[in-house]
């Protein structure tokens, strides 16, 4: 059965940073430099992103339960966990590789994506009410997920 509110959170955010890049990208010059996200969005993002979600997927896996490597639907179910910051230095590698191989500055590459990376996290976090996951500290105010008596702030977290 699909959980509806991870499919949406995945959405807002993947497609959040996918339809602000790609109004913001020219695919050409920009003030006499290339555009570090040319020729083609796709290319640039989803290569790291794969490579990031896998790492960080596979550290949660060993950090959590080795045992699981033997149960590939275990492995599959990227519900039940992700390390965020290995996943992250993984993604930055395969970027900074991919940029190279183009001929691209490998800074450039970097500090372009990175406002894509921080809407993302953004989005996801935001949609917590809809996958019913906020995390953070009990709060007098804030929101109170389906089966939990207190309320949770998700910004102190």
């Amino acid at each position: 059965m699909i959980d509806l509110g991870l499919l949406l959170s995945m959405v807002v955010t993947l497609g959040v940073p996918i339809v602000v890049a790609r109004r913001w990208s020219s695919g050409g010059e920009r003030s006499g430099d290339t555009d570090p996200l040319a020729p083609d969005l796709l290319d640039v993002v989803l290569g790291p992103l794969l490579a990031g979600l896998v790492v960080a997927r596979l550290t949660a896996i060993v950090l959590d339960d080795p045992a699981a490597f033997g149960r590939v639907t275990d492995v599959l179910i990227i519900r039940s966990g992700v390390e965020f910051w290995p996943g992250v230095v993984v993604a930055a590698i395969v970027a900074a590789a991919a940029a190279r191989r183009s001929g691209v500055a490998v800074m450039a590459r970097l500090a372009a994506l990175v406002p894509l990376g921080l809407l993302g996290t953004a989005g996801y976090e935001a949609t917590c009410v809809v996958r019913g996951g906020c995390f953070g500290p009990t709060s007098p105010v804030g929101l109170r997920p389906q089966g939990s008596a207190p309320r949770w702030c998700p910004s102190a977290s």
